[in-house]
């Protein structure tokens, strides 16, 4: 993944909100995820298309975090959320 690559949630994964964190069942492919805080916060946001870029800014406006380490956090739930088939990526629009 890049940072231009687009992400969206899945419509097929079912959420449940649970206190500050977030409960993601994918019943096709039989997959259970939970979410801290700051996950709960990344679903939210890719339950439209953006930008990796896109949801590492928003981050970085509404948490005191250094650059490098969300990055890192963004691009590592974003993999595994990509692995278990509760999100899509795709290529960026060219102009």
């Amino acid at each position: 993944m890049t940072p231009d690559t687009i992400v969206t949630a899945n419509p097929d994964a079912m959420t449940s909100s649970v206190g500050v964190e977030t409960v993601i069942l994918h019943f096709t492919a039989g997959t259970y995820f939970g979410l801290d805080e700051v996950g709960t916060r990344i679903w939210q946001l890719v339950q439209t298309r953006r930008s990796v870029r896109e949801i590492r800014d928003t981050l970085l406006e509404e948490y005191d975090v250094d650059e490098a380490r969300c990055e890192r956090a963004v691009d590592s739930l974003l993999a595994s959320l990509a692995e278990h088939g509760l999100i899509t990526t795709d290529a960026p629009a060219t102009s």
